[in-house]
């Protein structure tokens, strides 16, 4: 160790800070504005990220929500059909096809209004068939 230097009579010091001086704190304020630039980059990044797997959780919550609705929905329309379409005996079965097809009508008149309606609707079909494949050939 140099005491020499301790001795020594101390130089006033300048009010006015040195170039080098200068230059260290523009370096390190500089440092410090890139690394808070760089922390706030890093902190959006992250709620992102948080964001993201947050919106992707309640997207799965979303969707196993409505596949159980899905689910329950089809489990009710098929009890309806089952209690509609389900085997009964005769005269149940005919009373429930002359309370579907009108009030008044007698079963022969009700069946024949079903044929009738059914072959509409197979010549609807048939034309509707033939329209489309006219349109495909055509494309």
């Amino acid at each position: 160790m140099d005491f020499s230097s301790i001795f020594r009579k101390k130089k006033k010091k300048s009010a006015l800070p040195t170039l080098e001086a200068l230059k260290t704190i523009s370096f390190i304020t500089g440092s410090a504005l890139a690394l808070n630039k760089a922390l706030k980059a890093k902190l959006q990044e992250q709620q992102k990220a948080i964001f993201h797997k947050h919106y992707q959780q309640e997207k799965k919550e979303e969707e196993v929500v409505m596949l159980i609705a899905g689910f329950v929905g089809g489990l009710v329309a098929g009890a309806i059909t089952a209690l509609l379409v389900a085997p009964s005996p005769g005269d149940e079965f005919r009373q429930r096809i002359v309370g579907m097809f009108g009030n008044g009508h007698d079963e022969e008149t009700a069946i024949e209004e079903a044929s009738q309606k059914a072959e509409e609707l197979a010549e609807t079909a048939k034309l509707k068939a033939e329209r489309a494949e006219r349109n495909i050939s055509d494309n």
